[in-house]
């Protein structure tokens, strides 16, 4: 969802209206949702650190540690991601922040786990139940490692850099001095659009990219968690495109509630050890 925030600027007094993401909620968080985000003053470039708080449909926002009148942003729905047709997560990926990332990844993780509470008992629907939950898992866990490397490489200008002299398909496109005349943000919006295409659940890959443009390695836990969570990749395979059935047209029996919260566990951990390292990386100044 999205929001129509304005302000005035204290430096040069300009106003200011932009649109900005707000997280979804329900009417039962009682202190809200929160994430983070940016916005500058197109006069005098001041820039507004924003804490942003979906809080039962009511907007609050606080700019650089201080608090905006309610009426500062718009009602929720009056601009809807469809509004902003193709560049509907665009905008998003300039503001959101590592926190917010973590946030969704952890929150989707919980629902996951309270699903696979409940009780179902035909087995053959659980067996159709557990095969979903399972490629949903690891599918949050796709989200997490795309929402950090697009948001961070929108937003840092040297992992920009990094990431089109690293990238062979990137390093050899050519354009010209017209093209960067008509978009101003042409390598953010190239670089989105290229890293948006890629399959996130090949982690060889991922962690190749994320080792020459972040500087980090994915770190999987121990030798058995490694395996567990790149069988389990493999068997989504099956899951998604043979029903659960693997190339011979046996049915994959092991996949069962035990072993679906073996692999959310597994899923977890991975994504707090890569969130706790690029925290690290955030706080270390430079």
């Amino acid at each position: 969802m999205y929001s129509k925030l304005s302000l005035i600027c204290d430096q040069c007094k300009n106003s200011i209206q932009e649109e900005i993401f707000v997280p979804d909620t329900n009417m039962d968080d009682g202190e809200g949702v929160f994430c983070e985000g940016s916005i500058s003053c197109q006069e005098c470039g001041k820039r507004f650190e924003l804490n942003i708080n979906n809080k039962g449909g009511i907007v609050l926002v606080t700019a650089n540690g201080v608090h905006l009148e309610s009426e500062a942003a718009s009602p929720l729905d009056i601009l809807s991601e469809y509004d902003l047709l193709d560049e509907n997560d665009f905008p998003w990926y300039l503001t959101i922040g590592q926190k917010t990332v973590y946030q969704y990844s952890s929150a989707s993780i919980n629902s996951l786990k309270d699903l696979l509470e409940l009780q179902i008992h035909n087995s053959h629907h659980e067996a159709v139940f557990c095969r979903m939950i399972l490629v949903q898992a690891i599918a949050v866990m796709e989200a997490y490692l795309s929402d950090t490397l697009i948001s961070r490489v929108l937003n840092n200008q040297n992992e920009l850099k990094q990431l089109f002299e690293y990238d062979k398909v990137l390093l050899n496109e050519k354009y010209s001095m017209v093209d960067f005349l008509n978009e101003k943000k042409l390598p953010q919006r190239r670089a989105k659009e290229y890293l948006s295409e890629l399959v996130y659940h090949n982690l060889p890959k991922i962690n190749s990219l994320y080792r020459n443009i972040l500087g980090i390695d994915l770190n999987y836990g121990t030798s058995t968690d490694k395996n567990d969570l790149f069988f389990a990749i493999q068997i989504r395979h099956d899951c998604v495109h043979r029903n659960g059935k693997n190339k011979d047209g046996q049915y994959l029996k092991i996949i069962d509630k035990q072993y679906v919260f073996r692999i959310i566990n597994i899923i977890e951990a991975f994504i707090v050890r890569l969130d706790d390292i690029l925290r690290e990386f955030d706080d270390i100044p430079f």
